[in-house]
């Protein structure tokens, strides 16, 4: 085995183990600017708590040592450095990420019943559902003849609100599904089959757990059992008083101000527009806020403001994030509906700096010696 074989085989194993520690290590918290003491009265500033960052994904060993191996090492650098030019936590916000842009919308998908050209679909009016507010779902059955769909009836026999995580797991009310126009039902006679309640008026409710509506029904005679899983807040833990922006160490930075109604670990979700509605950046921060008047930082990175080239005033939307699970509790939501439209900032007025921590540094120096090193030992002749 020649020197540069060796080296190479020493250096692909260096590398195999750096971007494994990269891969597992991404779900640890990257720091941003500290956040900056607030001059509103009474307004608490909070330390910020670590983020998850994105799954875990399993790394394949690299085997072979050589150009090939020298090659996919400089591939996996570049990739690298241009994912990590931006910070997990605040990303360019595309129009196709609707996780973000329609974080709110109840997931659902039309399944087939029967194998073939049979559908149904069990919908809800929203994704979470906050206090005080209505929930509303709805049954549809439907038939693919010769490309049209033909409504099938459905007749719910039976329909119960379920609790599935928590100390009081089990049926916790009955709902009723209609199609006569009454009880939240929009259209008589038109196939969806509707319920409505506010699970926040519901005692058996009364703590954040994992919830389902299970409904035993028939369609075209056929008896069938559907589940639709919904997310609620049982009380408001958290209200936005007050939105301030400013540029803060290139970034672009929006400021809560919050009565924060019970003490926890508050994750905090927001998107960033241009004045035509064109998504720029979304962000997600944490923070352990005590119970009173405090105060949180929004952070949208500045080169990704700069590299979309849109000048402002920006509009912050979707402001929403929830208080992290507790004991026996799961995850409690809240919601601030309203925009806020910042000053007249400038693209320009961010900076081109890409992100930089102690890790990212770290990797890309590990790659660097492991390339030169390979580089160097392919170009020593055999001893």
């Amino acid at each position: 085995m020649t020197r540069g074989q060796r080296c190479g085989l020493v250096a692909v194993a260096a590398v195999a183990a750096a971007i494994a520690v990269w891969w597992m290590s991404r779900d640890r918290a990257a720091p941003v600017a500290s956040v900056a003491a607030r001059d509103a009265a009474g307004v608490t500033p909070a330390a910020r708590v670590a983020e998850p960052g994105p799954r875990r994904e399993v790394v394949r060993p690299i085997v072979a040592a050589g150009q090939p191996a020298l090659a996919r090492i400089k591939r996996e650098y570049e990739n690298y450095r241009k994912a990590s030019v931006y910070p997990h936590w605040s990303q360019p916000l595309t129009p196709d990420m609707d996780f973000a842009l329609r974080w709110n919308e109840a997931v659902t998908e039309d399944t087939s019943f029967d194998g073939a050209n049979g559908f149904v679909r069990f919908d809800g009016s929203a994704g979470r559902v906050f206090p005080g507010e209505t929930y509303r779902a709805w049954i549809s059955a439907w038939r693919v003849v010769d490309g049209e769909r033909r409504p099938l009836p459905v007749r719910v026999t039976r329909a119960v609100v379920s609790v599935t995580t928590g100390p009081q797991v089990g049926e916790a009310f009955e709902v009723t599904f209609r199609d006569d126009g009454q009880g939240g039902d929009e259209r008589p006679g038109d196939g969806l089959i509707t319920t409505q309640f506010v699970p926040s008026e519901r005692d058996e409710l009364s703590r954040a757990t994992a919830v389902r509506i299970e409904a035993y029904v028939e369609i075209d005679r056929e008896p069938r059992q559907l589940v639709r899983d919904f997310v609620f807040a049982p009380r408001p833990v958290l209200e936005v008083r007050a939105v301030r922006d400013r540029v803060q160490d290139g970034s672009l930075v929006a400021t809560l101000d919050c009565d924060v109604l019970e003490s926890g670990t508050y994750t905090f979700y927001a998107n960033l527009e241009a004045p035509d509605g064109t998504p720029i950046a979304t962000t997600k921060r944490s923070y352990p806020l005590e119970a009173g008047r405090r105060s949180a930082d929004l952070v949208f990175f500045g080169k990704v403001l700069r590299d979309r080239g849109l000048d402002g005033p920006y509009v912050v939307r979707a402001i929403h994030g929830l208080k992290r699970a507790e004991g026996e509790e799961s995850d409690v939501w809240w919601s601030h509906p309203a925009p806020h439209t910042t000053q007249t900032y400038r693209a320009g007025d961010f900076s081109d700096a890409e992100w930089s921590d102690p890790e990212r540094v770290e990797r890309l120096a590990n790659f660097e010696r492991v390339i030169r090193e390979m580089d160097e030992g392919n170009a020593s002749p055999a001893p």
